[in-house]
């Protein structure tokens, strides 16, 4: 496999995590825009926040299936799993958080699951 071949295959991977974060920071900047212009409660923000990083990672997941054509599932779950370790690091720098907790390896499964969801209609658009 030549370099030009691995780098096609390998683009998919970093457009794909891109859009998975701006669209993070999108959905991000809109529910901080609706939390302090409505009536929205911030004790529901967990939700809120679970529902922002599912969309992005469906997101990212259906950008890298369609951009590789093949094996969706694959390349999404591994975009979900790249993802939620981006996060988890973050999380662990940037709040001194535990990384291997419960919830950071359930983060990790739905990272995957979403992501593959995400690449398998991705490949499917592309048809």
């Amino acid at each position: 496999m030549n370099k030009a071949t691995q780098m096609r295959s390998f683009s998919p991977m970093l457009s794909g995590i891109f859009y998975a974060f701006v669209a993070l920071a999108i959905l991000t900047l809109i529910t901080s825009i609706i939390l302090k212009f409505s009536s929205m409660r911030e004790g529901s923000l967990d939700t809120y926040v679970y529902f922002i990083h599912g969309l992005s990672l469906f997101i990212g997941g259906f950008i890298s299936g369609r951009g590789k054509g093949t094996r969706g599932w694959y390349y999404g779950g591994l975009l979900g799993v790249i993802y939620s370790i981006l996060i988890l690091m973050i999380s662990f720098l940037g709040f001194d958080s535990l990384i291997l907790t419960t919830k950071s390896m359930i983060f990790l499964l739905l990272s995957f699951l979403l992501g593959a969801v995400g690449g398998i209609f991705g490949v499917n658009f592309r048809k």
